[in-house]
């Protein structure tokens, strides 16, 4: 769903960072936090834990962008 997702947003003209894993999703969003309008996640990501930490660590942001879960 993932990958899928994430051509449909590309061919739109979204620029995309994907991550396959709870881990992924937080150190991406703890590195290059800027210019992110939105994070879509989905409860039950890859790793140990839920999408709530992703939306969790995503509404600490300076400016926080839109979550999807």
């Amino acid at each position: 769903m993932r990958l899928t997702l994430q051509q449909i947003l590309e061919q739109s003209g979204y620029r995309v960072r994907a991550a396959a894993t709870l881990e992924e999703a937080l150190t991406g969003l703890q590195h290059r936090p800027d210019g992110l309008d939105a994070v879509i996640t989905e409860l039950n990501v890859g790793g140990s834990g839920s999408g709530l930490e992703v939306a969790r660590a995503a509404k600490l942001l300076a400016s926080p962008p839109v979550v999807i879960i």
